[in-house]
């Protein structure tokens, strides 16, 4: 071994590929370990039958020029930008999102109550929750016909136990003067991280983790990690392997880290013990015909129909589908340990599509690829706060770095999971 530190990288999704990237740059002596056979994580692409899908949506937006420069130099031009169609659907109706910028599309009893809560709620009060935050920020009638049911829906954890810490950018909160007068003819300005977005012009999403692994090599596949020793800083994988480090990045799921790492101090493995998630199925779908629709993607608050979200990945790129056929994806949250029966679930979930209108009657399934994603979304719960920074601080101590989605237990966007890792990567360089 040479005279540099060691570092050792624990998973080659967005993170850990950021992550070696930025050592690869600085000459640093570094190593991915990756369970899978390919890079990416969650952020890669299946073919099916002329039909290329991505495990979930993942979409590109950019809130930083850094950002944007590390993506689109990988991909040497190839993203294509969109401005975002999407809507919620309300009864029936095709509301524009966000839904409490665009009341007008509302029926008037809706819409009434919506401005009504607006103008009457109690902007003085501090939120003590997520349920509460809600309340203050859009008024009752907003919370009853969209926020609470939609989060209900999305999250499938009580929204009185969770905080608003990472509300940020996720939630549009247009002010009171948008708002009403959204509620007259809606309003054109974008709004939302999310009111543009970027795709590769060719192939799925899993472009961007295959030129990231090739910018920065230096990745064992195949090595599932098994145990790690934070006294020794040594990981070991199943099949018998150990790596010595002298810094660990870990991007592994925080639940999972904590459950292979030894000599956990009590008050530390109880903050593991504390952490709180809901889990994913996808319903990846082909299917001959084009919807109507136009849109990128569309919310569902309703309890008509199982899924949160469906989008619509062939009208935002070419390859998603073979010419004059259609593809859809569709979210259907569960609470951990609460797993569906997954063949009621595709009845209920193609039953709520063509309910929805989204299949017509002729429609024929061509290709169908279920996902079932054990970590979906971290719930940033009353203990999250504390419980996280107990877990960094102790492991930190050990030159134990966590980043990305759900190495660092965060509601990150691809953009953030990509600059976490580098920025996780920096600080060994500057440990040296």
């Amino acid at each position: 071994m040479s005279g540099k530190k060691r570092v050792i990288i624990i998973g080659a999704g967005l993170s850990g590929l950021g992550a070696g990237i930025f050592l690869r740059k600085h000459s640093a002596d570094f190593l991915i370990l990756e369970k899978e056979s390919e890079p990416g994580g969650l952020c890669r692409s299946k073919k099916h039958g002329g039909f290329t899908f991505d495990y979930d949506g993942h979409l590109l937006h950019f809130r930083s020029g850094r950002g944007f420069n590390i993506v689109n130099g990988l991909l040497e031009g190839e993203l294509i930008r969109f401005r975002r169609d999407a809507s919620v659907s309300f009864r029936g109706l095709d509301v524009p999102y966000p839904f409490q910028a665009n009341l007008y599309a509302l029926p008037d009893k809706v819409r009434l109550e919506c401005v009504r809560g607006l103008k009457e709620r109690d902007r003085s009060l501090r939120p003590a929750d997520f349920s509460a935050w809600i309340q203050s920020r859009f008024g009752s009638g907003i919370a009853r016909h969209f926020m609470l049911p939609y989060n209900r829906k999305f999250w499938r954890y009580p929204l009185n136990r969770m905080t608003s810490d990472w509300t940020g950018s996720f939630v549009p909160v247009p002010s009171d003067k948008k708002m009403l007068s959204g509620a007259a003819r809606g309003i054109e300005e974008p709004l939302g991280y999310n009111s543009s977005f970027w795709y590769p012009s060719q192939g799925g999403i899993d472009i961007l983790p295959r030129r990231m692994a090739d910018a920065c090599g230096n990745i064992l596949y195949g090595r599932r990690v098994s145990g790690i020793d934070r006294e020794r800083r040594v990981v070991r994988t199943a099949g018998g392997e150990e790596f010595v480090y002298d810094n660990l990045i870990s991007t592994m799921p925080l639940p999972d880290f904590g459950s292979i790492c030894s000599g956990l101090p009590g008050k530390v493995r109880k903050c593991f013990r504390s952490l709180r998630w809901n889990s994913l199925v996808v319903f990846n779908l082909g299917f001959s015909g084009r919807p109507r629709l136009g849109r990128h993607w569309i919310y569902f608050p309703g309890k008509e129909v199982p899924f949160f979200r469906v989008g619509f990945p062939h009208n935002f790129s070419a390859c998603a589908a073979p010419r004059g056929r259609g593809s859809l994806y569709a979210e259907v949250s569960y609470a951990p340990g609460r797993k569906p029966d997954m063949k009621r679930l595709r009845r209920e979930v193609l039953r709520g599509l063509h309910t929805a209108g989204i299949l017509g009657g002729k429609s024929r399934i061509c290709a169908e690829d279920v996902l079932d994603l054990q970590y979906a979304y971290p719930v940033y719960d009353r203990a999250y706060a504390a419980s996280r920074k107990r877990i960094i601080a102790w492991l930190r101590g050990g030159d134990v770095l966590l980043c990305g989605r759900y190495g660092g237990w965060n509601y990150f966007s691809m953009e953030d999971a990509i600059l976490d890792g580098m920025s996780a990567a920096e600080r060994t360089v500057k440990d040296v």
